[in-house]
This record gives structure tokens, sequence and C-alpha cells, in this order.
């Protein structure tokens, strides 16, 4: 069935998005609770670490488990939190200003693009979740095609807020490890700093990316009806 197909491909999708931040966010934890001595540096205190897996490769499976675990649980996080505890620190989603400015510029094109702005959604006052919730459902059921694309700008978002807690954790492990193993400390929370800021600035595009995603889709859904342009 279509369907099938659509869960399993969204299913692998949030299982790759998941890993690299539970994956970090486990190696983190791994130093924190067995630092490595004084003088070590970030590269030879993951030694040992690659050196077990290498001599145990049943290891490698533990690893994935519990990367994936805690990957599942910052996935479980709502988008709203990781937004807040982004620079500039709140959360605009789903950016109706923006939204805004997106259907006014097919209103103003309608014969380019092919727009009927009769059945474009009313945007003037503010959108709020039931009504995004609905645009995802409407597409769910009608349209998987267009569902799983927007899909794609989800699971976008997620792996980037995914990362932004991986940072996070990461400098407060880092910042356990200062008293016994500074190097290493000093070497994993720039890492940890870089990871979140980066991941930071990242997220907010793929939301904006994900917000414009949807519109688009919801309005190119609703103009594909019986008063479509070129239909019967």
């Amino acid at each position: 069935m279509e369907s099938d197909g659509l869960v399993g491909r969204i299913a692998r999708g949030d299982f790759f998005s998941v890993l690299p931040g539970g994956f970090f966010v486990l190696l983190m934890a791994a130093l924190a609770m067995y630092p490595p001595a004084q003088t070590t540096d970030f590269i030879a205190a993951i030694r040992p670490l690659a050196d077990g897996i290498r001599e145990n490769p049943y290891y490698l499976v533990l690893v994935i488990f519990g990367a994936f675990l805690i990957g599942s649980v910052i996935r479980s996080l709502p988008l709203v939190w990781a937004e807040r505890v982004s620079p500039p620190f709140h959360s605009r989603f789903p950016f109706h200003a923006q939204l805004k400015g997106a259907l006014k510029d097919l209103t103003d094109n309608c014969q380019a693009a092919m727009f009927r702005p009769e059945a474009s959604p009313d945007l003037s006052k503010d959108i709020n979740r039931n009504i995004w919730n609905y645009w995802k459902d409407t597409l769910c059921c009608h349209n998987e095609k267009a569902f799983h694309f927007y899909q794609s700008f989800e699971i976008r978002a997620r792996y980037a807020a995914g990362l932004v807690w991986a940072g996070i954790g990461g400098m407060i492990a880092s910042m356990t490890m200062f008293m016994r193993c500074p190097h290493a400390a000093l070497q994993t929370i720039v890492v940890s700093a870089l990871i979140y800021l980066a991941f930071s600035y990242n997220l907010r595009r793929a939301r904006d990316a994900e917000a414009r995603a949807l519109l688009f889709l919801f309005i190119a859904h609703q103009q594909s009806g019986p008063s479509a342009p070129g239909s019967a």
C-alpha cells in the first residue's frame, strides 16, 4: 500500500535524524562519567572508546541502540522549546508575517503562478496550532505525496533541533570535566558550542522553510480542486 511506503520512508528518516544528536550526547555523557587523564586531549580521550568497539564489535550495537534511545527522547521535545533556547531566544513559528508575504507574492503574480486567490486560506489573523495541524491532516488524508514532501522539511527541522540539544548537553558535560581534565574539557566545550550555534541558526532556516512548504502544499492541494485552472 502507498500509505505503508509513506510510513516506512518517514520512519527511516526519523531514525537517521535522531542518531547524530543522540550519539553526541551519549559520547559526552561517557566522557563526563569516565573523564580522561589530566593531560589528555579530546581525540586521545575518545580513543579508548574506539578501541573498545574495535575489540568487541557487538558494543557498536549497544552504542547505536543507546544513541537512538537518547535521540528519540530529544526528538520528543517540542520544537518550540529548541527555538526558545536558540538565538534570539524566542519562537515566531509558524512565521505568520513571512507566510502573509509569500501569499501576497502569489496573489500579486496570480497569472504567472496560475494561482486562484479565492481558493487560498485567509491569513489576516494569526495561525494557531489547530489550523496548522488541520493543514497537515488534510494533506495526510488526501495527498500523501505532498504530505511526505512536507515531512522531509519537518525531519530537517527536528534534526537541527536534536543537535541544538546535543550542543547544550555537550557544554554541560564539558563543564563537569573542567576540574579533572581541563584540556579535554576546553576542547569539548568549544566543539559543543560550535554545534549549538551552527544548528541554532540552521533551525531557524529549517522552520521557516517548513512553514512555507506546508502553506504552499496546502494551497496547491486546494487549487487542484474541481474549479482549478484547466479542469473540466
